[in-house]
């Protein structure tokens, strides 16, 4: 049986009853389910196997000579992908997740072409990056 019977579409008859849609209550928390994971976690470790965030180059195509660049490019990416701005993953404490570098990378290394490299890089096993696939 469909969820959205019986819902009015707003077309047709306007004598017609709109029904409220509501979902079925949540399963409760169970052994069966996956434990939850730090996505910052993932991402590094992912990062370890493949070397996908090399992809994300500075727009000048010149090396970057920051420290912990992978950091700060799995912090723009979490904030991005979660559509939650740079706010909530902003550290003073720490040189690789300050404002000014976390805008910095989200400005110069997060581009079409670079998401599109990492994500190739992401399958590839051992770690290479495009470039050295491309060449060799």
């Amino acid at each position: 049986m469909s969820p959205f019977k019986g819902v009015g579409l707003g077309h047709g008859d306007e004598s017609e009853q709109t029904q409220v849609l509501t979902l079925p209550p949540a399963a409760p928390f169970s052994a069966t389910q996956p434990p939850r994971v730090d996505v910052r976690e993932a991402l590094l470790e992912i990062h370890a196997k493949t070397g996908f965030m090399d992809e994300f180059t500075h727009g000048s195509l010149e090396q970057s000579r920051v420290t912990d660049l992978p950091i700060s490019v799995c912090a723009v990416l979490i904030a991005s992908a979660c559509n939650i701005g740079l706010k909530p993953v902003v550290r003073a404490d720490l040189p690789a997740l300050t404002r000014n570098r976390l805008a910095w990378v989200q400005q110069n290394n997060l581009r079409s072409e670079t998401l599109i490299r990492a994500k190739l890089a992401g399958g590839s096993f051992p770690r290479q990056t495009l470039r050295e696939r491309t060449t060799s």
